[in-house]
């Protein structure tokens, strides 16, 4: 009925004392369109392509979805494998190894096989003496490898990464200090943890695997490390703070006070970033009082503590995100 109706309107103005005006218009808008296509033409002949609205970007397309189609089996006990439905991007599949859970991986965007490992306790040793060795980090890579390719054929290991909270530090720099595996991690991603040494001590011998690492993220932007620290100071030994600065002062970074408007993480803005390359270290709080100690605020340190936890899917897609949904 509409339609009829619109028909009939338009054959009136164009057959009725209206159509001097309506030929008129009509004219107009055809003069509009032909400066329109010449203009359109002129750009795409310079290389401009006009931008589809509906256009949908290579790390988009392959943002994982995680509802238990494929099933990986772990290496060892205390481990867990979640699986996206479709891992394949061009070929290979992406791993990412957490000593410590963070929180919620799975709601970042990153397209990437995560592999949880947590020996519990309250300190590293726990985790460092499960998790601190290449063997079953191999033994792991070699499971994956045999399920993905019985599954969807010939497929290879794309990114590799390792992270930790807390605790899980010792385990990931101990597998860094293997040269063989280190020289495969794409990137690590540490959250509030690394006290080796004691308070604004830092301990060279055991920092050099971390300052290494850096040191390659930063002269190499297709490698990541990034570090998010918090201001609880634990006391007798190093803090996160004490230990980012080590980093940065060993490869010469800058920490640079952030600005308003500035990326949020956990829905906090960092206090300060130390950036080059693939490097980044994110002060996630300043220190709001010199006295040590977990107690000198034990609900503010808990809340610092547990929201670089939560930051963690937020960090994972500002520095993994385009990476690791687009390799080739």
């Amino acid at each position: 009925m509409n339609r009829f109706f619109r028909l009939e309107t338009l054959r009136k103005l164009l057959s009725g004392p209206e159509s001097k005006k309506a030929n008129t218009f009509m004219d107009e808008l055809k003069k509009e369109a032909e400066i329109f296509t010449e203009v359109a033409n002129s750009l795409k002949e310079k290389g401009f392509e006009p931008e589809k609205k509906d256009k949908v970007s290579e790390a988009d397309k392959n943002k994982p979805t995680y509802s238990g189609k494929v099933t990986i089996p772990a290496a060892k006990r205390g481990v867990t494998v979640k699986t996206p439905d479709n891992p394949i991007i061009n070929g290979k599949y992406n791993v990412f190894f957490q000593i410590r859970h963070g929180r919620n991986p799975t709601k970042s965007g990153v397209n990437t096989i995560i592999v949880e490992a947590e020996a519990g306790g309250m300190g590293s040793s726990e985790n460092t003496a499960a998790f601190g060795n290449s063997a079953w980090v191999n033994k792991q890579l070699g499971i994956i490898q045999s399920t993905l390719s019985k599954k969807f054929g010939s497929v290879s290991l794309g990114k590799l990464g390792f992270g930790s909270f807390s605790g899980g530090y010792d385990a990931v720099g101990n597998i860094l200090r293997d040269k063989k595996l280190s020289e495969k991690i794409d990137s690590v991603v540490v959250l509030d943890g690394i006290h080796h040494g004691q308070r604004g001590k830092p301990n060279a011998a055991a920092m050099k695997a971390w300052v290494d690492f850096a040191a390659k993220a930063k002269n190499d932007p297709n490698k990541k490390f990034v570090f998010l620290y918090t201001a609880v100071d634990p006391g007798t030994y190093a803090s996160t703070s004490d230990s980012a600065n080590y980093i940065m002062n060993n490869i010469g970074v800058e920490n640079k006070k952030t600005e308003e408007g500035h990326r949020q993480f956990a829905g906090v803005r960092p206090a300060a970033v130390g950036s080059e390359g693939g490097f980044n270290a994110i002060q996630l709080y300043e220190r709001k009082t010199d006295k040590p100690g977990y107690g000198y605020n034990l609900k503010d340190a808990k809340a610092q503590h547990i929201n670089a936890a939560k930051a963690m899917p937020d960090i994972w897609n500002e520095y993994l995100y385009e990476d690791w949904n687009t390799i080739s």
